[in-house]
């Protein structure tokens, strides 16, 4: 089972902070270096950092990668002194409660009118569980599916079945595909790779429709480098950017740009459940706290 979180939506208006240095370009003195906090997937960003130095030379990224609700966290933390200058590739669930503080800048990238216009907003009106963005998708997925009585009862079903509730997205389909568990509810895009590379896992895609959530790039309102920001949200919204995601993902936001991936189904756009990203953001607090009440017995010991 798997439901979708790799939408990528990358225009305006977002922010976000994260853990461990990750990785960097090369060290240039003349170039202006931008501090850009992510919850992508650790083995997509070489490509997209590769990808942005072909049409951006002058500017030096340096990552920052940790999972969504750490970079959630982190980043209302941070609020007063804030350190990232952009953020890629974090939920638009959480992006909503930075917009509400005050912590994101204006931008309309150079590329934004070739974006669905389901897939962007001029103003951020779209609104994990806590720790995984994957895991938050999938609670409030279920609870507009059934129905807020209808999707607890649900969740309150699978418990029974849950070994662990885990603070990654990915991990269920890697420990799935090891063979330590029979079955992993996790994202689209992790399952796929596992599955290229000869796992032995099946995609299986629920017959009631598939959850989901934007990726999102952004700029912080606080950052002393905007106009190369402007730069790296100008290329993160761009054609050959989101022909870099499309090896990734079978949506992206620039229609004609994605391919068919395998294993996936060709009406997969069609499958996407109405989801309403204001009501998600909104009401984050209170359905986290009624996640954990209810089933956080279960979730994997924190390090």
């Amino acid at each position: 089972m798997k439901f979708h979180r790799g939408i990528h939506w990358l225009s305006s208006v977002f922010a976000a902070a994260a853990l461990a240095l990750l990785a960097s370009g090369p060290a240039s003195a003349q170039k202006t270096q931008l501090l850009v906090y992510t919850a992508l997937e650790t083995d997509q960003l070489k490509a997209y950092e590769e990808g942005f130095y072909k049409a951006v030379p002058d500017v030096e990224l340096k990552w920052v990668r940790d999972s969504t609700g750490v970079i959630t966290a982190k980043l209302l933390a941070e609020k007063a002194n804030p350190q990232a200058d952009v953020v890629m590739g974090l939920a638009a669930t959480s992006l909503v409660l930075f917009e509400t503080e005050g912590m994101l800048q204006p931008y309309a990238p150079s590329g934004l009118a070739a974006i669905q216009p389901a897939y962007r907003e001029g103003k951020i009106v779209m609104p994990n569980p806590a720790s995984s963005g994957t895991g938050y998708l999938d609670v409030t997925s279920w609870l507009q599916i059934f129905g807020e009585q209808g999707g607890w009862k649900f969740m309150d079903g699978l418990h029974e079945n849950i070994a662990q509730y885990t603070h990654s997205g990915s991990k269920p389909c890697v420990q799935a595909g090891n063979g330590e568990f029979p079955i992993g509810i996790s994202f689209e895009y992790r399952a796929n790779t596992i599955k290229a590379k000869g796992g032995p896992i099946d995609l299986v895609f629920p017959k009631e429709g598939l959850g989901w959530d934007l990726e999102a790039v952004g700029i912080m309102k606080t950052t002393k480098k905007l106009e190369a920001a402007k730069k790296f949200a100008d290329w993160a919204s761009s054609r050959p950017a989101m022909e870099l995601y499309a090896k990734n993902y079978a949506i992206v936001a620039i229609p004609g740009v994605a391919q068919p991936l395998p294993n996936l189904p060709a009406d997969y756009e069609k499958r996407l459940v109405k989801n309403d990203f204001a009501w998600a953001a909104n009401n984050r607090e209170k359905i986290l706290a009624e996640w954990t009440k209810r089933y956080d017995v279960k979730s994997e010991p924190k390090k």
